[in-house]
């Protein structure tokens, strides 16, 4: 889990990586487990726990040059090191064959920020990687168009790096699709531990009153603009995991919070996905 020491360079990183690519936030969006902080950030919410320092996000399968140059090239002006190889991180994530992507990633010392990008996987091939841009090269994964399809746009004051304070307007994926996204995503992952920190990002945004209301009213008219199948995978990814409290979902949902009593965790993780599961009917 990121402490708050890395929170608030992981934020100097996504302000740095936005003001960057200043021409391409149209074509952008923020995904990932940062997506819940983002809006407790717009609406000043306390903070919410992000069991990840990456800073993901989704782009179009071809993506043109806007202004003067690229989005690797504006990285690296900006200070990001770009590298290419074979650790394919989110295809490794997804347990498939590696195959060379780009990444780019803030470090200091040993602190290091990945910045990546994913792209949508459409038909039904295997999920590989896409070069969407000249010097880009992205994973391309299943329903990734599901969090470019539904987005809100998110103002934000921030810093960068530099130290360069500026407002931030940027896209995230509505709170949900970033549900159904990840209800459907997380029964992909090889390790325990990625499919905890997926249900764990699903757990933090119900137990938020407020998201919980705009989720269960939104889901459905969100899954019937995508293939009829998703919306009953979903629901029933999630009454797998969650049948009772032994059931693996509570477990590994638990593992993200090693500092809680582990019993209560899986009781209140329960308790959350079930009544959730009750109002989707």
């Amino acid at each position: 889990m990121a402490d708050k020491t890395s929170t608030d360079t992981v934020k100097k990183v996504l302000f740095t990586a936005l003001d960057a690519l200043d021409d391409y936030l149209s074509d952008i969006v923020i995904v990932g487990g940062w997506v819940p902080q983002i809006y407790a950030w717009k609406e000043q919410s306390p903070e919410i726990p992000v069991h990840s320092n990456d800073v993901d996000a989704a782009v179009a399968a071809r993506l043109p040059l806007r202004g003067e140059q690229g989005i690797a090239a504006a990285m690296k002006e900006a200070g990001f090191d770009v590298e290419t190889s074979d650790s394919g991180f989110a295809l490794a994530a997804f347990g498939k064959k590696q195959k060379p992507v780009t990444r780019f990633f803030y470090r200091k010392g040993k602190f290091a920020v990945p910045v990546e990008f994913i792209t949508p996987l459409f038909g039904s091939g295997e999920e590989s990687s896409v070069q969407i841009q000249g010097g880009l090269v992205v994973p391309a994964l299943r329903y990734t168009d599901i969090l470019l399809a539904h987005t809100e746009t998110i103002t934000l004051e921030g810093e960068t790096l530099a130290g360069k304070r500026a407002r931030f307007k940027f896209k995230v994926p509505t709170l949900p699709a970033f549900v159904l996204a990840k209800g459907l995503v997380f029964v992909r992952r090889p390790s325990v531990d990625k499919k905890g920190k997926d249900l764990a990002y699903i757990y933090e945004t119900l137990k938020n009153p407020q998201w919980r209301k705009r989720i269960i009213a939104g889901i459905p008219g969100t899954a019937a603009k995508h293939p009829a199948g998703w919306y009953r995978t979903f629901k029933r990814n999630l009454e797998d995991a969650f049948a009772t409290e032994g059931s693996t979902g509570p477990t590994w949902t638990a593992l993200q919070y090693p500092s809680r009593n582990a019993s209560e965790m899986r009781k209140d993780v329960l308790q959350v996905f079930r009544a959730f599961l009750v109002e989707l009917g």
